[in-house]
């Protein structure tokens, strides 16, 4: 038989709903349980049922976290002068609630749930309280909860409580929520080697279009940039049209200039995966012993960033931002409008402008010796800091020439490791070790070319971990497909538990 001493012995009532996760489907069952008991001891109910079950679940958690306080308070005795409640002036109401006391008690225009808040302890309840607030104010921020809790309750330590909701709500993850950032890697081995010939390991990538004259009709043009990844020195080259055929001229043109290329990086864009492809096609088909000038495309090891991983190609994005600023400046120079000649030489104009940059801090000393800059590697022409050495007059461009050349190569990587190196040991952002995105996990993918409110849910179902054991790339399934993608690209809603997701997961429907 149920008794009223079980609504009001302590622990009891909390116990039997702390599996709830809903405010009023909590006091729904508390009321019915009242309506149980009042039916089964022959009682009529005075007052609503769901008031009369707010009222036993709030005296119910004040009765096990402000015992002490309440039994004083019927006592008439002081609650003490460092009790955590001694500020809020607590009181007992007529149903035995424990009430904010407070300074404005003379408000009589104000209600006296506005003037004398109910003081709900922190705790599963609060928690519920918090939620449901934050769904009645239509998923606003912080203070705005606050101040639509505290018309009727105090809670204790709110400001902490209502941001961890906050934080914990999926519906404010999907439209307020921010990607997923993870400790910068460390730089990739192509890029920190020296004494290699300039481009052996190279960064490439497309932009334009640029608008030239045929006749009467205007043609896009696009630029294509090969960045060196050791010595920063890039090369330009037309591309004629945005087709895989168009880019593997401009690279076969790039290789005959430059030189043999060990590591190619690129975006993964279209036309440089059709490359990859039609190359290895090529190779496949070609007669070795008839073409061995084919020979060196064979060794180029491609590699090919995630897609939409901006920032694993920072070295020729920001390249081709400065291209983009030099080009701008010399095509104002240009009183008519551009042909294929003229851009190609202004294509020569900007890489030559563009390799003289220097690598490291300029000094206003003049004992200081001048920057390195990449024409240093590539022209090897001597200046204030690359003296001749000791060099007969006959060795300068004779026989002997590949001596001078070799020592201004060596100099160059000497400085390069001693001054350039150091500037790349800083990490600028990303500086903290985050918890690394798992198989399971429900996100929300990122897509540049939608709003916000249509990216899609994806569940993560494999991790590719770097040599640090950080997760940065990731597989992710939506109901669309299957996805690889930078953790950039995501967004947490929900941390799985390292399983992949089932039939009835929310990332297929």
């Amino acid at each position: 038989m149920i008794s009223a001493a079980t609504l009001t012995k302590a622990d009891v009532l909390l116990q039997w709903i702390e599996g709830v996760s809903s405010w009023e489907r909590t006091k729904a069952m508390v009321s019915g349980l009242i309506k149980l008991q009042h039916k089964i001891l022959g009682q009529t109910q005075e007052s609503e049922p769901m008031e009369e079950a707010s009222v036993a679940i709030f005296k119910n958690i004040q009765d096990v976290q402000f015992g002490e306080i309440v039994r004083r308070l019927q006592s008439g005795i002081d609650i003490g002068r460092k009790n955590q409640l001694r500020k809020l002036s607590p009181f007992l109401d007529p149903k035995g609630l424990l009430r904010v006391g407070g300074r404005v008690h003379h408000a009589k225009d104000l209600s006296n749930e506005l003037r004398h808040p109910i003081i709900i302890p922190k705790g599963h309840i609060a928690n519920l309280l918090v939620r449901e607030t934050h769904l009645l104010v239509g998923h606003l921020g912080q203070q705005s909860m606050i101040a639509s809790l505290r018309v009727q309750y105090r809670i204790i330590a709110d400001t902490s409580l209502v941001k961890r909701v906050i934080r914990e709500c999926v519906h404010c993850k999907k439209y307020q929520g921010k990607v997923i950032d993870q400790y910068m890697a460390a730089l990739p081995p192509d890029r920190l080697k020296s004494d290699l010939p300039p481009f052996t390991n190279t960064g490439v990538d497309m932009f334009g279009p640029f608008q030239v004259s045929r006749g009467r009709n205007q043609i896009d043009r696009y630029g294509l940039v090969f960045s060196c990844l050791s010595s920063r020195a890039i090369h330009l080259e037309v591309v004629y049209d945005k087709t895989t055929d168009s880019f593997v001229q401009s690279l076969r043109r790039f290789i005959a200039r430059r030189g043999q290329v060990r590591v190619m990086r690129s975006d993964n864009g279209t036309n440089l995966v059709g490359a990859e492809r039609e190359l290895k096609k090529l190779l496949k088909q070609l007669d070795q012993s008839e073409v061995s000038r084919e020979m060196e495309l064979k060794n180029i090891q491609w590699i090919f960033n995630p897609p939409y991983a901006h920032h694993y190609g920072g070295v020729w994005e920001r390249e081709i931002r400065t291209v983009r600023k030099v080009m701008a400046g010399l095509l104002n120079e240009q009183s008519r409008s551009l042909t294929d000649e003229s851009l190609n030489t202004l294509m020569c104009e900007v890489e030559a402008i563009l390799n003289s940059r220097p690598l490291t801090p300029c000094s206003d000393d003049p004992l200081d010796l001048e920057a390195i800059t990449p024409n240093h590697l590539l022209l090897l022409k001597s200046g204030p800091s690359f003296p001749p050495g000791l060099f007969e007059q006959s060795d300068v461009y004779a026989r002997k020439r590949w001596k001078q050349v070799q020592y201004l190569a060596d100099l160059f990587w000497t400085r390069w490791k001693r001054e350039y190196l150091g500037l790349l040991m800083q990490r600028q952002k990303w500086t903290k070790v985050k918890r690394n995105v798992q198989v399971g996990d429900l996100v929300l993918l990122v897509t540049e070319k939608t709003p916000r409110y249509r990216w899609p849910l994806a569940r993560v179902v494999e991790v590719c971990k770097s040599e640090d054991d950080l997760v940065r790339k990731v597989f992710v399934k939506t109901s669309s497909g299957r996805y690889f993608r930078p953790v950039s690209q995501l967004i947490m809603v929900l941390e799985g538990n390292g399983n992949e997701g089932n039939e009835n997961d929310p990332a297929n429907n």
